[in-house]
């Protein structure tokens, strides 16, 4: 039986390797047909006796009953105790069992002196065979004690009924029994209806059937149809939800394992990495790159797979210039200063035409800001070429050339003036209430000034006849927009433009975003300035 089973297992290892990795990696499982275990190997006496020696080294229980201090013990195959094994015997003594231990092989002296061979047939039943049991066991009985006395008390309901139909007819109990008796005797004569007898239902079908209404609902049809081997039970499909509970317990456990090995590894290279720069006298990796990336934000942190990551996220330059040119951060900034900066200059430039260019070739426009003085300390030739520009980057020029800009539009000044006439503590609440509104007024000044412009359609790429039609419809609009407390959406900005012929879908979305621009512009520009603010082009 061992080397049968052996070679059945051989057999099912060879020819369900394929299925094994299917399930694996999760692809489809091809099963092969294997073949039946030969036989062969009854007839091999040698072999059959080479095992049963490595089985009974291996295992002495299997094949004999051991004493030890006086108790007799067996047991299956290592599968049962004394207990399991249903007898335990007190006979014999301390001097008994020392004595036999004596004489047995080192290797046996711990489970005691064998006293007989063991019987896998009685000894687990108190010496007696136990019949196995074939065929389907009896539905178990779940009902409670309620149910139980309730179905008591309507067989006697049902006992007592015959019987007084049985008196009310003047017939006996005994007469009665025997005419059943005599109608149920078969004497064998009857021929047999072997499609009847194939057609008898059994417990299974009876179970099935239940609560089907075949006559009525043709799905229930369709299921009286099914045959035994075909049916799904509940124990079947509870034996389907377990094999995917041991699938999804499988994939969790390697999924855990996969990723502790790739953190394992990760930390091994970085280990490697920091020993090869050790050993060089080199920074590690992250101090070349942060030496490389200056100004960079080094970040680590692990992934949703488990796995350690560094990243370095650059600064915003934009962000980093603002903050600069501000000479700090935000919370440093103070509003007031800098307006009260920029008229000061604005009121030298008028009274005296060039001075701030003077100021500029001599350092002194540092009052400004301090990307004013940065930039002053650069000049300006008189061909107009820039000199110190090793000391500013492109951008810093660039702002630089803004503000002067600024400081010579005669709008801006207009801008300026207005904003001279405000409080400063009611100029910063009317900003901090357009930032509880959503607006963008970060750069308060901004949408001050553009508002004050032209709009320039060509850049959209208009023909004249469109720019015509649009400046045809600004009217219209700029009525929509001055409304107070009305501001209009996308959809009613593209309802107006559908007046313009000939727009594509490009145009009007670049229309759109142009005109919510100037809207919102006005609305943060009449918002800060008030009444003096009047009308924007």
């Amino acid at each position: 039986r061992s080397l049968l089973k052996r070679q059945g297992r051989m057999l099912r290892e060879r020819y369900t390797e394929d299925i094994e990795r299917a399930k694996r990696t999760g692809d489809v499982a091809r099963p092969k047909a294997a073949p039946a275990p030969g036989l062969n190997v009854l007839a091999n006496y040698e072999a059959q006796e080479a095992e049963g020696v490595k089985i009974l080294e291996k295992d002495p229980e299997r094949f004999f009953r051991f004493e030890i201090d006086g108790e007799r013990k067996a047991s299956l195959g290592g599968e049962g105790g004394e207990a399991e094994m249903g007898f335990v015997n007190r006979a014999g003594g301390d001097d008994a069992a020392a004595s036999s231990s004596d004489s047995l092989a080192p290797s046996l002296r711990h489970l005691g002196r064998p006293v007989g061979l063991v019987d896998r047939l009685r000894d687990p039943n108190g010496g007696t065979p136990f019949p196995q049991i074939f065929g389907r066991p009896p539905p178990v009985d779940n009902r409670t004690e309620k149910e139980r006395k309730r179905a008591d008390r309507e067989e006697r309901m049902q006992e007592a009924a015959r019987r007084a139909e049985l008196e009310a007819s003047g017939t006996s109990a005994s007469d009665a029994v025997e005419r059943e008796l005599d109608d149920d005797y078969d004497d064998g004569t009857a021929k047999l209806d072997y499609d009847a007898a194939g057609n008898e239902k059994d417990d299974a079908d009876v179970e099935w059937e239940k609560g089907l209404d075949p006559e009525n609902d043709p799905m229930h049809a369709a299921l009286m149809r099914v045959p035994e081997e075909a049916r799904w039970t509940d124990d079947d499909i509870n034996w389907v939800v377990e094999r995917l509970e041991e699938k999804r317990e499988k994939l969790t456990e390697m999924m855990k394992v996969e990723r502790e090995a790739a953190i394992a590894e990760m930390e091994a290279a970085r280990e490697a990495a920091e020993r090869e720069a050790a050993e060089r006298g080199t920074g590690t990796g992250d101090e070349d790159m942060a030496e490389v990336l200056e100004g960079a934000e080094r970040t680590e942190g692990v992934d949703e797979h488990g796995r350690k990551y560094v990243q370095y996220d650059l600064l915003d330059h934009d962000a980093k210039f603002t903050e600069y040119a501000r000479g700090g951060g935000e919370d440093d900034f103070d509003g007031e200063e800098f307006r009260r900066a920029i008229q000061e200059l604005q009121a030298l430039e008028e009274e005296n035409p060039g001075l701030l260019d003077e100021w500029s070739e001599r350092g002194m426009v540092a009052s400004a800001s301090p990307l004013a003085g940065k930039a002053a300390t650069a000049g300006e030739n008189e061909e107009g070429e820039e000199e110190g520009a090793s000391d500013l980057t492109e951008e810093e020029m660039e702002e630089w050339r803004e503000m002067k800009r600024q400081l010579q539009d005669p709008e801006m000044r207009e801008v300026m003036e207005m904003l001279g006439g405000i409080d400063p503590a009611e100029f910063e609440r009317r900003i901090d209430e357009l930032r509880e509104r959503g607006f963008d007024v970060d750069e308060p000044l901004d949408p001050l000034d553009g508002t004050l412009r032209d709009v320039d359609y060509a850049l959209n790429s208009l023909t004249k006849e469109q720019r015509d039609a649009m400046e045809a419809l600004e009217p219209e609009l700029e009525r929509e927009m001055l409304k107070p407390g009305v501001m209009l959406s996308r959809a009613a900005i593209e309802a107006r433009l559908a007046k313009v012929p000939g727009l594509r879908d490009d145009q009007v979305q670049a229309l759109v975003d142009l005109e919510m621009k100037l809207e919102q512009d006005e609305q943060v520009r009449r918002a800060i300035l008030g009444d003096k603010g009047g009308k924007g082009k």
